[in-house]
């Protein structure tokens, strides 16, 4: 009788001090969880966008639902054909379900079907408007071409891009015919 008076008042006092499950922080709990997910993204029955990633975590009863990739994430998008329209890759990713809004940091990489490519260490997409976009140092290598800039706005083919700043070098063919 004793040892199990010992053992409720333990159980009693190591208790007290923690959290129910009713008065957890529901803004920060992880509501879905997924190893190596490979997901398919359509609009109107057309194929918008594949992404692939290590881990998802979901946190659906947050003010601004949100899941995250915290082990990078790699996103290839499809034209209207179902043909690959540009592709990119991140150390880390976010997704603001509500806002439609990608948020992808650390060594992002971003090419598009005509071989353009993008680097920088945080890109924006914005797929209610569908322009991508950064506000940190950006390079974008065209064949020989390479523009550095910093804060960049494009759509999210690459093909119309525009740095605030920049610098650059190109080359320009000055030979006669």
């Amino acid at each position: 009788m004793v040892a199990s008076l010992v053992g409720g008042a333990i159980l009693l006092f190591s208790c007290s001090g923690g959290k129910t499950p009713k008065q957890a922080n529901l803004e920060t709990m992880i509501t879905q969880q997924s190893d190596t997910l490979t997901m398919v993204f359509t609009k109107n029955g057309v194929k918008e966008y594949r992404f692939w990633t290590p881990l998802m975590e979901r946190y659906e009863f947050a003010r601004d639902p949100y899941m995250e990739f915290r082990r990078g994430i790699n996103i290839i998008t499809f034209d209207s054909l179902g043909n690959d329209n540009s592709k990119m890759r991140a150390d880390y990713a976010i997704f603001y379900e509500k806002r439609e809004l990608w948020e992808a940091r650390g060594n992002v990489v971003g090419k598009s079907a005509d071989g353009r490519e993008l680097y920088t260490n945080q890109l924006f997409w914005d797929q209610k408007t569908d322009k991508v976009f950064s506000n940190v140092d950006c390079k974008i290598v065209d064949g020989a071409d390479v523009f550095v800039g910093e804060g960049f706005e494009s759509d999210s083919e690459f093909k119309d891009w525009v740095f605030r700043e920049s610098e650059g070098r190109m080359w320009v063919d000055a030979s006669q015919e």
